[in-house]
């Protein structure tokens, strides 16, 4: 029997590597799909975590843009009223045309802006409230008051705004001191001088209904220069601008899309209490779970008053766009863990020599597609920049080239080269400012400089290389040339246009021969002035001048003769009138001149329009040379004066009725259209001449009126200036002083009188009964303003080795009115020398208790006018002891003018007053009388 064959041995190495093939197989690819998702999972928090930034991000930044938004059209609001204020501080007065004119001469977008509307409100004292009411009325809201009624120190109706449609018509009279939110923002303006935004509140153009708004102020001053504090803010304040806005409509500012998945709320301050909410700009959707909810808040600050905008995302806001990196990551490394785990080593290494294959020929396919595409690229530039060259070159019109920063040339075209007469190497060493003139080169500088300008069509000048000047139209546009910030030109020349224009508008408006403007555009500018004078006030002339004899002269010498006269004439006339004036030739020999502003009322235009007149006639009188012959002519001038109510016509017509007057007269004359006129222009002209003697003949006299103490002592008196006129006997003050302020000499005048009182003095100082009286003089407002007044009274003093104590200088409420400051100076100056201060007339003018009470006063005196009826009339006899009381009160003097009758002192003594002046103690006599009743005992 053969051997059995052995049987086969699996020895336990073998199995055991069986096994951990089995168990790697498992563990392997266990593993990789762990690592994997651990790895997918970290991408995926990580893109989770960025697109929660990014969306954070753009979140925020959404909201400061907002923000900023709404801040720049506050300031764009603030500029606006910071130009109506500009309006005001630029002119005495704006009346409603004014403020209606500027308001529509503004920018649509400024009008039309998110503003409802433009008011200003005059402060007013509540004692003058019923005539303001009253003036209102007048101007033409014939149910104008201020509202809401009641009783309060001050008022600030609304009294201009524009628009003036029916809604804002309605608010004219409201006052915003009732509210308390626009007081306080009113109070706050006032104080600080500048701009205040209110809080939260409801329009008044809204008629109670509860749309929240809110109010802007700017205080308004009359002074061009900014007050420096308190005080000065208190004396210039004139009242407030405002522009209320509806929260509706200020937040339209915002582009259309801006809230779009964004939802808005504004609170008033920095609380965000539900009682704070000034808008809410609720979509109505609710945020959604699944995106994480965005919520930022910022504070805008603006004019002292602050907002927090609170914004928070809706659902929608980002979209799913940033979250579908995560999730394609997570996508992603699901798959390629599950690859990673079914695939085997091999397989994943042929996978991967595949995708690097794959990726190379992908690349070389994008290359080729790159180098075509910049191939093509180039090949259009090179076209485009050959038909640049080839238009820029051979354009018919100037073309040029220049560097932005540098301003050199950089490149020029053959016509540019031809019609400049420049060579190119010239160009090449010029700048573009070497072809303007120097007074536009600023302009050019700032034109180039801007960094926001874009196509530019606008006239210049140009200088050629012959020194000749053209005027070019210039379309400028930027561009980049070589790498470098450059502007290209096209020049089109218009001087022969700009010539033919500037002819035709000669011819249709201005006399050929002489260049004087023709009866058209005379018929123009008189309308001007008519309509100047209706605006601002005040009477103008219009002097029609005919010449004597012209046509016999045109008979005898010829017509080119009489040409010449009249070349002649009209450039004297340009020399005799200026400031203003218009100088025109109404046809043949006839010419007019049209004066403005002359005067404010009839008889001071008409002096200055004789004025004018005779500096005419002195002109035109004197020879002329007319080519070989000598002339002399002579004409005849009639005026008219004209105010608000004339037409053109009719002030022609005037004006050669007076011209044939003074024909009639014997030419060589001026004549006025109003008989009447013509006799109180010659009156005054007469007293003007008579007055500018009367210093020189020693005509004037001072008269001393006793000023008499409680007890009937003379403790003083008033020196009284007189004229006498060797044919006009004695001339009241009334009739000369006002002529005296017109022409000026009230000057040489006052310092007569002032050396007269002080020479009365410097003798009552030698006698012992007059050695302690005063004497008052009067300071008209002319000389008070002079900078010299100070040390010119000082040194009267001293010259006359006068006490300054015993002078008394008298000044009226009216010259408080200009400059408070330099008044309260000069007075405060004289005052520490020794010279006291009376107010005259006082209860009389325009004068504040707040001005009166700074003012370094020794004495208040009552006017005449409430003393005369002081035992009949209630209000005489109430304002005579206010004065006394007041007087009192603030520690100063009081004296009564023309005290006639024993009864009057009476009164007045038994309530308190402490001197008296008038007849009742003695008229105005001459220095040597009144000196004379101390001597007599």
């Amino acid at each position: 029997m053969p051997p059995e064959s052995p049987a086969p041995v699996v020895s336990a190495g073998g199995k055991g590597w069986r096994a951990a093939s089995r168990n790697g197989l498992f563990f392997w690819p266990a593993l990789s799909l762990v690592l994997s998702l651990s790895v997918t999972g970290l991408l995926w928090q990580d893109a989770r975590e960025s697109a929660d930034k990014d969306l954070q991000l753009d979140f925020d930044a959404q909201a400061t843009a907002m923000v900023a938004r709404l801040h720049a059209e506050l300031a764009t609001r603030e500029l606006l009223l910071r130009g109506f204020a500009g309006l005001f501080k630029a002119s005495d007065h704006v009346s409603r045309e004014d403020f209606r004119h500027y308001y529509e001469i503004l920018p649509a977008d400024l009008r039309e802006g998110s503003a409802t509307s433009v008011a200003f409100h005059q402060q007013v004292a509540a004692a003058d409230l019923p005539a303001h009411e009253e003036s209102m009325r007048r101007a033409g809201f014939p149910d104008y008051r201020v509202f809401p009624p009641g009783a309060r120190a001050t008022y600030a109706p609304l009294v201009y705004i524009e628009p003036l449609h029916e809604t804002n018509r309605r608010v004219i009279g409201f006052d915003p001191l009732t509210v308390e939110v626009e007081r306080l923002a009113i109070a706050r303006a006032r104080a600080s001088g500048d701009l205040a935004l209110s809080a939260r509140l409801v329009l008044a153009q809204d008629n109670g209904t509860r749309s929240p708004g809110f109010v802007m102020y700017v205080p308004i001053y009359k002074s061009v220069s900014a007050p420096r504090n308190e005080a000065e803010r208190e004396a210039a304040f004139v009242g407030w601008l405002d522009a209320p806005f509806r929260m509706s409509t200020f937040m339209a500012v915002l582009p259309h899309d801006a809230l779009r998945n964004i939802d808005l709320q504004i609170f008033d301050g920095r609380s965000t209490r539900p009682e704070a909410l000034l808008y809410d700009a609720n979509t109505g959707v609710h945020q959604d779970a699944e995106l994480p909810g965005l919520r930022v808040e910022r504070e805008l600050g603006f004019g002292g008053h602050s907002w927090t905008l609170v914004f928070r995302s809706q659902p929608g806001f980002g979209g799913a766009a940033p979250y579908q990196k995560a999730q394609f990551v997570a996508a992603v490394g699901v798959l390629l863990s599950v690859l990673v785990c079914l695939l085997s080593a091999s397989l994943i290494n042929g996978y991967n020599r595949r995708m690097r294959a794959e990726y190379r020929r992908h690349k070389a396919a994008e290359q080729a597609v790159q180098d075509a595409e910049r191939q093509r690229a180039e090949a259009a530039l090179r076209e485009s920049e050959a038909r640049y060259q080839f238009l820029f070159r051979h354009n018919p019109m100037p073309m040029w080239v220049f560097d932005r920063e540098t301003l050199a040339f950089l490149e020029v075209n053959d016509r540019a080269v031809e019609h400049y007469g420049y060579s190119r190497e010239e160009f090449a060493r010029m700048h573009i400012a070497d072809i303007r003139p120097a007074e536009e080169v600023p302009a050019l500088l700032e034109l180039v400089g801007s960094a926001s300008v874009r196509e530019i069509r606008r006239e210049w000048r140009h200088r050629r290389r012959d020194g000749s000047l053209i005027t070019v139209l210039t379309n400028v546009e930027p561009m980049v040339y070589a790498g470098r910030p450059a502007m290209i030109v096209l020049i089109q020349d218009i001087t022969a246009r700009k010539a033919a224009e500037a002819e035709v508008n000669t011819l249709a408006f201005f006399d050929p021969l002489t260049g004087l403007p023709n009866r058209r555009l005379l018929i123009d500018r008189l309308q001007h002035a008519l309509a100047t004078v209706a605006r601002v006030g005040g009477e103008g002339a219009l002097l029609l001048i005919d010449l004597d004899n012209f046509k016999t002269l045109n008979d005898t010498l010829g017509h080119d003769i009489g040409d010449l006269l009249l070349q002649q004439v009209a450039r004297r006339l340009q020399h005799c009138v200026v400031d203003g004036g218009t100088v025109a030739r109404l046809g043949g020999d006839e010419f007019v001149v049209v004066l403005e502003s002359l005067g404010r009322d009839g008889l001071s235009a008409a002096a200055e329009a004789r004025k004018a007149g005779e500096a005419v006639l002195a002109a035109l009188i004197q020879p002329y040379q007319l080519g070989a012959y000598s002339h002399l002519s002579t004409p005849s001038i009639g005026i008219a004066l004209f105010d608000r109510q004339q037409e053109t016509d009719s002030l022609l017509r005037q004006a050669d009725l007076a011209m044939y007057q003074a024909k009639a007269a014997g030419r060589n004359s001026i004549r006025f259209f109003d008989p009447a006129m013509q006799a109180a222009v010659t009156t005054r002209a007469q007293l003007e001449a008579d007055l500018r003697d009367a210093l020189a003949k020693d005509e004037f006299r001072i008269f001393l009126q006793a000023q008499v103490a409680a007890d009937g002592r003379i403790i003083g008196a008033e020196a009284l200036l007189r004229w006498f006129h060797p044919l006009r006997g004695c001339v009241s003050p009334a009739e000369f002083i006002a002529v005296a302020e017109d022409t000026g000499m009230i000057l040489a005048i006052g310092d007569w009188v002032l050396e007269a009182a002080c020479a009365c003095l410097a003798a009552w100082a030698k006698q012992p009964a007059t050695a302690e009286l005063t004497l008052s003089v009067n300071v008209s407002a002319r000389q008070f303003r002079q900078t010299d007044f100070v040390p010119s009274v000082l040194a009267v003093l001293a010259r006359f080795a006068v006490a300054p104590t015993r002078l008394k200088l008298e000044l009226t409420e009216n010259m408080l009115v200009d400059d408070v400051e330099d008044v309260i100076g000069k007075m405060s100056a004289l005052k520490a020398e020794g010279v006291a201060f009376a107010l005259d007339d006082f209860g009389t003018g325009y004068s504040s208790l707040s001005l009166l009470k700074r003012l370094p006063l020794y004495q208040l005196k009552i006017d005449q006018g409430f003393v005369r009826d002081i035992l009949c009339d209630a209000n005489d006899a109430a304002i005579a002891k206010m004065v006394i009381a007041l007087a009192r009160t603030m520690g100063l003097s009081v004296l009564a003018e023309g005290v006639e009758l024993d009864a009057q002192r009476d009164f007045l003594a038994h309530h308190g007053c402490d001197a008296y002046q008038g007849y009742l103690f003695g008229r105005p006599q001459p220095v040597e009388d009144f000196t004379a009743r101390f001597a007599a005992g």
